[in-house]
């Protein structure tokens, strides 16, 4: 099994770190997703309501969702890319969740 008395090496702590930080990046994602759903829908509500001679106001609010949509995507795509570079658990992980010390380096 596995020796519970031996101490954790720097690899095994990245990568129970990096597997943290995996699930904290998806749970962002999936938040990300659930809320393009309301901004497509507000952005299809508005855009029908310019299209048939809606005020200044509804034009107003149709690129208020617009821009509301693109950060959702944006952010919802920066979630997946950093989930992923963590999942993966290479050698910039390591270094960026374990730095070396001036020791080390030496």
């Amino acid at each position: 099994m596995f020796d519970l008395t031996a101490p954790l090496s720097r690899k095994d702590a990245a990568v129970i770190a990096s597997r943290a930080l995996t699930v904290y990046f998806l749970a962002w994602l999936v938040s990300e997703l659930v809320s393009l759903l309301p901004e497509i829908y507000s952005v299809h509500y508005f855009t029908g309501l310019v299209s048939h001679g809606g005020t200044s106001y509804d034009s107003y609010l149709r690129s208020q969702h617009i821009q509301f949509l693109c950060s959702h995507i944006i952010r919802a795509a920066l979630a997946f890319l950093a989930a992923g570079w963590t999942y993966r658990c290479g050698a910039g992980v390591i270094r960026f969740l374990f730095p070396d010390t001036e020791e080390q380096r030496r």
